[in-house]
């Protein structure tokens, strides 16, 4: 059972980042963590993947019918309750931010769209990645303002 789906962003993995002092690095990835976080409900609302390479399968014709009943949304954007993507948060960790779904009841319904986990890969249920796997990024738009600011952080050095 997940309990958590999240994806671990190092930014050492960035330049300048191991340059900053302790104050900016703090600086930096809380607003890595807010700017990421906005990101993906800004792609979701859109009922886009913010993952590289990834897209959001629409709405089959019975489900948006029935979406449409409680949703003024009736596209695939996530949202049908809304529930699991309030729960979206970052944390903030040595070398990064960890950004996702902690909380584990909303974790399984995470898990049900980004197939992290093997028995979520079984369910009929279309992928729509909003966080990446380990061995995925978010989409370049993404990653080029993370580096961004993290270079405006080391400008000020």
């Amino acid at each position: 059972m997940v309990t958590k789906v999240t994806k671990k962003l190092n930014l050492r993995n960035y330049d300048g980042f191991t340059d900053l002092s302790k104050d900016q690095k703090e600086r930096v990835k809380e607003e890595v963590g807010n700017f990421v976080k906005e990101s993906i409900l800004n792609f979701v609302g859109e009922a886009k993947s913010p993952v590289t390479g990834r897209q959001f399968k629409g709405l089959t014709k019975d489900y948006k019918k029935r979406k449409g009943k409680l949703s003024s949304a009736k596209i695939a954007n996530l949202e049908l309750t809304g529930d699991m993507l309030d729960s979206l948060e970052f944390e903030q960790y040595r070398d990064g931010i960890e950004i996702g779904i902690f909380d584990e009841q909303q974790a399984q319904k995470a898990d049900n769209h980004c197939k992290f986990s093997a028995a979520s890969k079984k369910t009929p249920l279309p992928p729509r990645k909003f966080i990446p796997t380990k061995d995925e990024k978010f989409t370049s738009r993404i990653e080029t303002e993370v580096q961004k600011i993290i270079r405006e952080a080391y400008g000020e050095n």
